[in-house]
């Protein structure tokens, strides 16, 4: 059984401009996050994407983080 996967292809300036958001946003959680809680911080967004925010069917309704969401608010 084979799978194909396709692939969106993005130009440099693209790849550097997610770069530099990822970075922005990582600043700004180091900021009110304390380092002894980064951890346990990250687990829980990844378990908060895998049972509300998946990637094709996201359940904004249902969403304690909407109010910052940039996709959940409509921004």
């Amino acid at each position: 059984r084979s799978t194909i996967f396709e692939f969106k292809a993005v130009s440099p300036e693209e790849t550097e401009s997610a770069v530099l958001r990822a970075l922005k946003v990582e600043q700004q959680l180091r900021k009110v996050i304390p380092p002894e809680e980064a951890n346990n911080f990250c687990h829980r967004m990844v378990l908060h994407g895998r049972a509300l925010c998946m990637a094709r069917k996201p359940d904004c309704g249902d969403c304690s983080l909407r109010p910052l969401c940039d996709h959940g608010s409509g921004k």
